[in-house]
């Protein structure tokens, strides 16, 4: 499962309307930490993936963790930190892991949650581009991929 969503009374029942029991949940990848993605595995919350073993990168585990808070509203606060037991394993950029057959490919994507706006931050941009770009293109300097707009952004292209 990706994300594990928010600490929510009818989650179970949600769930449910899928077809998907939550007991039966060995795996959650968590993207990053914020409530809406890892409330339901708070210790106050049902417990719903018990056996459950998490895979969270180790920044975003700083923040699981309070080792980090985030702040928001310029700094002024700081959004509570998420206390949980489960099992983890701990992601590094680029390291590889199989689930099953599923393989993932862990990318460290700064921004979200590090406490700081990035949208000025265009060196970073370019530098999490160009990795990506090296990632997913077989001549990253001719890009078929992910196509620049200068001035506007990036946009990703749908290759035949």
């Amino acid at each position: 499962m990706i994300d594990a969503g928010y600490n929510y009374a009818r989650l179970r029942e949600k769930m449910g309307w899928l077809d998907i029991d939550p007991a039966a949940i060995r795996h959650i990848l968590i993207t990053h930490q914020g409530t809406d993605h890892v409330g339901a595995l708070e210790t106050d919350s049902e417990q719903l993936f018990r056996d459950a073993t998490v895979y969270i990168g180790e920044i975003e585990n700083r923040y699981l963790t309070g080792e980090t808070r985030r702040k928001v509203i310029h700094g002024f606060y700081k959004l509570p930190m998420v206390k949980t037991n489960y099992k983890r394993e701990l992601l590094k950029d680029g390291q590889v892991l199989h689930i099953g057959d599923i393989r993932i490919e862990c990318l460290l994507v700064p921004g979200h949650t590090w406490g700081r706006s990035w949208e000025n931050d265009i060196a970073s941009l370019r530098v999490f581009m160009v990795t990506l770009r090296k990632k997913l293109e077989s001549a990253p300097d001719s890009p078929q991929y992910i196509q620049t707009h200068i001035g506007i952004g990036y946009r990703m292209l749908k290759v035949e």
